[in-house]
């Protein structure tokens, strides 16, 4: 089973067709799908579509702290969300302030996807007061060592701190992150193995006895058009690395259906 981790739900009439038909190309079967607005109000849309396509939309709540309360992830619970997506934080990632979000979301068994990283210039900077120091993957460590029985995953694998990142997954068992954004255009996979070199040595494995290519998820993060070329970055880091079939497996789409509680079928327990 192949599971995108990291999709946006576009703004085109026709976009869940898009989505689908591109994922079809490619051999993807679901998709973690969010919206983008700053006011949350097409989280609506995002249910609807997962409700149109259970067997393929696996909807993720948009929040972002420091401009909803607390109280809206308990209600994106009982709609049937089963994850939250934070970026844009008005203040950073680890200010105690959203430590009532994430306790809900760790209560309610929602895995959190963060942006981490640099972030893309929009027109709604000024509105959002967008910081990317308040997104480093560093700002992630205190909330996981608090909460470290909720997963979560850094979106980007914190672009350009790949290095802050990849301990950050050695030591937090908890933590997970994708490879979308532009890293595997411009990082070698050399470079990559390089990063995640734990693993080899049974000594340096995670918490939990895990190498490091056991905590990347796949993720595209692109529109329909260009999913295919993110597939494809992914197979060539694969096959540059020698991974193993299981591995491969594992990253893309293994370890998503673990976080997200599916079966064997796909099937929410």
């Amino acid at each position: 089973m192949i599971i995108d981790s990291h999709v946006h739900l576009g703004t085109k009439a026709n976009s869940v067709k898009d989505l689908l038909d591109a994922a079809d190309a490619i051999g993807i079967d679901k998709l973690v799908i969010f919206s983008g607005d700053v006011d949350c109000e097409r989280n609506a849309d995002v249910l609807a579509a997962s409700r149109a396509h259970p067997d393929r939309f696996i909807p993720f709540a948009w929040f972002v702290l420091g401009m909803h309360r607390p109280e809206a992830i308990d209600e994106a619970a009982d709609q049937g969300f089963r994850g939250v997506k934070f970026i844009y934080p008005r203040d950073a990632y680890n200010d105690l302030r959203y430590y009532p979000v994430y306790e809900r979301c760790a209560g309610h068994g929602l895995p959190g996807l963060f942006h981490t990283g640099i972030v893309a210039r929009s027109d709604e900077d000024a509105l959002m007061d967008v910081d990317t120091e308040r997104m480093k993957p560093i700002k992630l460590d205190r909330v996981l060592r608090r909460f470290p029985d909720w997963n979560v995953i850094m979106a980007h694998m914190g672009n350009p701190w790949h290095d802050e990142a990849a301990m950050m997954l050695r030591w937090n068992r908890n933590l997970y992150s994708d490879l979308s954004g532009s890293t595997l255009r411009y990082r070698s996979p050399a470079y990559l193995k390089s990063l995640l070199w734990w693993g080899d040595d049974p000594v340096y494995k995670d918490a939990l006895g895990r190498g490091a290519f056991e905590k990347i998820v796949f993720g595209t993060d692109v529109s329909p058009a260009r999913m295919a070329g993110v597939h494809a970055d992914y197979q060539a880091l694969f096959d540059a690395l020698g991974l193993s079939r299981e591995i491969r497996a594992d990253i893309m789409g293994g370890i998503m259906a673990k976080l997200l509680g599916l079966g064997e079928k796909g099937y929410f327990a």
